[in-house]
């Protein structure tokens, strides 16, 4: 499959049934775990599965949540060009919120930023005598 990011609006009859998958889109977690370290918001990322039930018909699609230090919709844009470059695997992808409207306790988390202890006298002293 080519790329695909999926974009839709739910209207009040449709249903979400959410849990994880057996596949993983190998290509675009590669391409993520490769490019994600290099976006400084960016903390962690998971993987979901989520089937869009709707009067009609049934749509499955794999979910990323990313999380940030600080909310900012340019990212979100980032990381729908870096998976725009890949390939899906067996459904598309949907970038939604990390939250558990869409993922369950057990949703992998692909990616996580380690985190860098900082020690806040020395934080502080550096920024006293930094200014001139």
């Amino acid at each position: 499959m080519n790329s695909s990011v999926v974009i839709f609006e739910a209207s009040e009859s449709t249903k979400i049934r959410i849990g994880v998958p057996s596949e993983r889109p190998e290509e675009a977690i590669s391409l993520l775990l490769e490019k994600l370290p290099k976006l400084k918001n960016v903390t962690a990322a998971r993987l979901g599965l989520m089937e869009i039930l709707n009067e009609n018909s049934s749509i499955f699609t794999y979910t990323i949540g990313v999380e940030y230090l600080l909310p900012i919709n340019k990212q979100d844009e980032d990381i729908q060009n870096i998976l725009k470059t890949a390939k899906m695997g067996r459904w598309p992808i949907s970038l939604v919120e990390s939250s558990s409207k869409y993922f369950t306790s057990e949703a992998e988390y692909f990616y996580k930023k380690e985190s860098i202890k900082v020690n806040p006298l020395k934080s502080l002293l550096s920024k006293i005598f930094s200014h001139k």
